[in-house]
């Protein structure tokens, strides 16, 4: 049984903060539950950590969500989510032993109102359900409707750079490299060489004309960047002007995006679906707003909104870090509330007229910063002026929302789509991938992050995307999985000349006409909810793997990643069950025969299959070392001629079950719609060899017999494979069918 429990607080009249205890009776002894407590660990990134008990929660770390269970009665569990308004931001807090819900005034002359969402459940399974019902309750708030009346959020559109595969300039140049002609020539150079059907670029940080407008000590901190004599010093860097630096040259994004349109128009699968994307920073464009002395101050009436450190006391306030701030104060000069449509509209309108088609705009949470009510309407201001211009000058979803993790996306009037009306919006889930230099495993945290995060977020009004990854360095394989379980755009960012064009061929197809398609699921991967409080899923050691489940058009395909630390042999020694598969299939009609295959993720095809069977709660162990996984597809068997038949879709790719949109069967014949090309399979339960004819749009086609090894032995499972090959027809997809012979 769920029960979801909603409480108003209201900020005194003449204060613009306040702290408030809140009432946790469901939880009674808070030292009774252990869980996850999903912190803001950065200006910019959400992130969940450990808790051993809930009276132990971080006196300095905000929290933006708990998924707690009792530790007495392992199967209740409880959820608690702060909601934040038009009008108050709210987050939660230790204070000195007292957990409080943390409110700060976010509109002037107003009845300043947030809320507290606790929902409890008395089985893990239903974590997911529990989510969802806290989610909806709070929408329902915010909406000021019954959680019963909030309807779903909106399709997102499609065609535009999420069904692209992508490629990003920022890991594959050097985080501290800027874009140049000369860089960015032999980019486009080695990848053309390379033959990447790019059909989306985004050129990231360090095009813009920004200049630095303070400057300081930042011993023992080293800075790799800017003239050889400030290098060692912070700076302050601001936006100056809507143009590129002069390292690109005259006309310098245009001179970018007609490069990159002209010559990957070139590339096979290619043609003319190329779009261009631009970096910039919601603080104004740049990290550290807009420059002071910069002509843009006088023509949008900018202001200097005083920032300040004082409500992220956890976060270490570094040089070079995002969102530092020389001795926790400073400056922003930004556009005001009145300003900020005329300011985005105008830039938008310029980069249209350079041939840009759409944004990532990044380092939206440091607008946490700015001080006061007035911070707070800017902040909510910039954003949704920026979502408006974007709509009107490039079309509804064409911007990327990245380092965006804050209250009112979190749990508030942008990520519960209230601001949008229920519209969708691309949105970075987890910090950068490829931080190695920085943090200890780096890639572990990442992937950990992707999927924890998304126990809440796949319920937003948000498409996830995982981040850029590398396709030959940094441990691509599991990252590359990861991507296929999201709905995001796919963004490389090799470095040049390092690519490894088979893996990203697992990933992408060609559809009909000849034009390379993602294969990926539509809804992210989640954490299975009976696992998903498991916190020594992060620990040292030997240990359990993180389980999670994507439905695809076929089935459900379910991963299990290490991401246990590095030290003292990381690995994951586990067991699949039964309860994992019946909890992926997530109340999917169990009452006909199921099929499990085991994919490689490493070589890529099917190495083993078997039929379900509630009888067998153990399926197989599974052992992966570092930074490794597995992956299972779940599909239905159908009856033909009294044979079990399953459709697998694309066996070579990562999520390949999603290229199969439809399936009908008879008595003789089981029928598959697939939308891309590549190597597709049935797999045939018999005990004998079976007969059969594969048709692909109705022409008999060669297909190969192979008998594959079963889980336990016992099935006899044959697996059968046929090539479908774009021929630059027009059509949906194609009609694969095979027919068993009596």
């Amino acid at each position: 049984m769920i029960s979801v429990r909603l409480t108003e607080y209201k900020i005194p009249e003449g204060k613009d903060e306040d702290k408030v205890r809140f009432d946790l009776a469901e939880l009674g002894n808070l030292s009774d539950w252990s869980g996850w407590a999903f912190y803001r660990i950065a200006p910019t990134w959400i992130e969940a950590r450990p808790l051993d008990n809930v009276s132990l929660l971080s006196n300095q770390l905000t929290t933006h969500l708990l998924l707690v269970k009792r530790k007495s009665q392992p199967d209740h569990i409880a959820c608690i989510y702060p909601i934040s308004s038009f009008s108050a931001l709210s987050n939660v807090i230790n204070d000195n032993g007292d957990i409080k819900v943390q409110l700060r005034r976010a509109k002037g002359n107003s009845d300043a109102k947030a809320a507290v969402v606790i929902g409890t459940a008395s089985d893990t399974s239903q974590l997911n359900a529990l989510i969802g019902d806290v989610v909806r309750t709070a929408r329902g708030w915010l909406l000021d409707v019954p959680a019963k009346e909030v309807v779903d959020f909106k399709p997102f559109p499609s065609g535009g750079p999420l069904d692209s595969v992508g490629f990003c300039t920022w890991s594959s140049l050097g985080e501290d490299i800027r874009p140049d002609r000369e860089n960015m020539s032999g980019l486009f150079n080695a990848l053309m060489d390379h033959n990447l059907p790019i059909q989306s670029f985004i050129l990231d940080d360090g095009w813009l004309n920004q200049k630095t407008y303070e400057k300081g000590d930042s011993s023992p901190f080293l800075s790799t960047t800017g003239p050889e004599e400030e290098r060692g010093t912070w700076q302050l860097r601001g936006l100056y002007d809507f143009d590129a630096w002069s390292g690109l040259g005259h006309d310098g994004i245009k001179m970018i995006v007609d490069e990159a349109k002209t010559r990957f128009s070139k590339i096979d699968g290619v043609k003319d679906t190329i779009q261009v994307g631009v970096w910039m920073s919601l603080v104004g464009g740049y990290w550290d707003s807009i420059s002071p002395d910069s002509p843009l101050i006088a023509k949008y009436k900018c202001q200097p909104y005083p920032a300040s450190r004082a409500r992220l006391p956890g976060i270490p306030n570094e040089p070079f870090a995002v969102g530092f701030l020389p001795g926790g104060e400073g400056t922003y000069w930004l556009p005001p509330p009145s300003e900020s449509l005329k300011f985005w509209r105008d830039w938008f309108n310029y980069l249209k007229s350079q041939g840009v088609d759409f944004l990532k705009v990044d380092n939206q949470g440091s607008m946490s910063l700015v001080d006061g009510t007035e911070g707070v309407e800017c902040q909510h201001a910039l954003w949704e002026n920026m979502v408006k211009a974007s709509d009107e000058v490039f079309g509804k979803g064409k911007v990327i929302h990245c380092m965006s993790h804050h209250e009112s996306i979190w749990g508030g009037i942008q990520g519960l789509g209230i601001v949008t009306e229920g519209e969708k919006f691309v949105w970075r889930n987890s910090d950068d991938f490829g931080l190695g230099h920085k943090k200890a495993n780096a890639h572990q945290q990442h992937i950990f992050t992707n999927l924890s995060n998304s126990l809440l977020t796949s319920h937003l009004a948000m498409v996830l995307d995982a981040d850029m990854f590398m396709s030959a360095e940094q441990d691509p394989v599991p990252h590359a999985f990861l991507r296929a379980l999201y709905p995001g755009p796919l963004l490389l960012s090799d470095r040049p000349g390092i690519h490894d064009s088979r893996l990203l061929g697992r990933m992408i197809s060609k559809d009909k006409t000849g034009i390379a398609r993602v294969i990926k699921t539509q809804h992210p991967a989640v954490p299975l909810s009976h696992r998903a409080l498991d916190i020594d899923v992060i620990g040292k050691g030997e240990g359990s793997g993180l389980y999670a489940a994507a439905p695809t058009g076929a089935g459900v395909i379910l991963g299990v990643w290490n991401v246990r630390e590095d030290n003292d042999n990381g690995r994951v020694v586990d067991k699949l069950t039964f309860t994992d598969v019946k909890y992926s299939l997530n109340g999917k009609d169990m009452s006909s025969p199921w099929l499990i295959v085991e994919s490689d993720l490493e070589k890529g095809g099917i190495s083993r299959a078997g039929l379900l069977s509630s009888s067998d709660e153990v399926i197989t162990d599974i052992v992966l070392q570092r930074m490794k996984a597995a992956s299972f597809w779940l599909t239905p068997l159908r009856s033909a001629n009294k044979v079990g038949v399953a459709v697998l879709g694309l066996t070579k790719h990562f999520a390949g079950l999603m290229a199969v949109t439809d399936v009908q069967s008879n008595d003789t014949r089981v029928t598959a719609q697939v939308n891309g090309e590549g190597t597709f399979g049935f797999v045939v339960v018999s005990s004998q060899r079976p007969m059969y004819t594969i048709h692909v749009d109705d022409q008999v086609q060669d297909a190969t017999l192979a008998l594959t090894p079963s889980f336990h032995g016992v099935d006899t499972v044959w697996l059968i494979e046929t090539e479908i090959r774009a021929n630059g027809t027009r059509g949906d997809g194609w009609t694969v069918a095979i027919d068993i012979l009596g």
